[in-house]
């Protein structure tokens, strides 16, 4: 029997109950729901808000799905607040997920000493008045310049990595692997020792005492894992021999990734079908207890859940 080495405590809200189902929607997922776009409409999105209002869901928001509504103000004001408002009618308000780097750093030490600890931090109090475009859209407008900049130089860090990873594995004839499968099981643990680099010594000792291969079950470390895997499998050996260049957009989707991994369910609307989005790069191995859906898949299951209890109160 599989060891569960995840420690970590579910969304703690005291309105929560045993059936509660924890989605995490990424940015699109929200953009399609304020423009109904994708076919989506009025009736489709009133299933989401009952659903959250009968605490039979409940969605929680994190700094990167702030940030990337954030920069829907260089469309327009109205977008924005369009935009912002749709986020704050859904999202638990109390408590936010912690910051991607926050929380794996917090699951290896908690594999470290196995102990627990909580994923969510407490919502800045004063966070829907800073995000007020009336009276801070100077600030606003700065701070979607400085978002912009670090997607920018984060994607392109991670080129250049991947980059000079590729010389030098061709200089050392490392070849290259068949398929996506052999470089996640193949550097995998190598990934997970440069992520022990960022927690203290001890912490370090402990985890490579517990064994690295058992730190893949772990839900943020296995997502991380994976999106990591794809990164070099494309942006090193190419998935069909060209390196892939990283986007703006790639940054966002590693965050998200990470974060997800507080729910039980990811919903996102990038296609399935596309090998260098999201559904299809983390359902290439899979994670127990951790499904991905569409919006109209989540709807769905949302009305089928619904008829089910209506048919167990008959």
């Amino acid at each position: 029997m599989k060891k569960n080495y995840d420690f970590s405590k579910r969304v703690k809200n005291s309105h929560e109950t045993t059936s509660t189902v924890i989605a995490y929607f990424d940015r699109n997922a929200f953009g399609d729901i304020c423009e109904l776009r994708r076919g989506l409409t009025e009736s489709d999105v009133e299933v989401i808000r009952q659903a959250v209002e009968r605490r039979s869901v409940l969605i929680p928001a994190s700094i990167t799905l702030f940030e990337e509504t954030i920069r829907v103000l260089q469309e327009s004001d109205e977008k924005y607040d369009q935009h912002m408002k749709t986020v704050f009618n859904l999202i638990h308000k109390d408590e936010m997920v912690k910051p991607p780097s926050q929380l794996l750093k917090d699951d290896c030490c908690s594999y470290a000493e196995q102990s627990p600890y909580q994923r969510m931090t407490s919502t800045p109090s004063k966070l829907r008045d800073i995000l007020d475009l009336s009276g801070n859209r100077g600030d606003l407008l700065n701070l979607t310049e400085e978002i912009n900049r670090r997607f920018k130089e984060s994607a392109a860090n991670i080129t250049e990595g991947l980059l000079a990873a590729r010389v030098a594995g061709e200089e050392r004839n490392v070849g290259t692997p068949d398929d996506f499968g052999e470089v996640w099981s193949g550097l995998s643990t190598t990934m997970i020792e440069g992520l022990l680099n960022q927690v203290p010594r001890p912490i370090r000792r402990l985890c490579k005492k517990r064994g690295l291969g058992n730190m893949l079950r772990i839900k943020s470390i296995r997502l991380y894992t994976l999106y990591y895997a794809w990164l070099v499998h494309s942006g090193w050996f190419g998935i069909q021999g060209s390196p892939r260049k990283m986007k703006e957009g790639d940054v966002g989707d590693f965050f998200h990734a990470v974060q997800a991994s507080v729910a039980d369910v990811f919903v996102t609307q990038e296609s399935k079908d596309k090998r260098d989005r999201l559904p299809s790069i983390l359902s290439q191995i899979p994670t127990d207890g951790f499904r991905i859906m569409s919006l109209s898949e989540f709807i769905e299951s949302l009305r089928q859940g619904k008829k089910a209890a209506r048919v167990a109160e008959t």
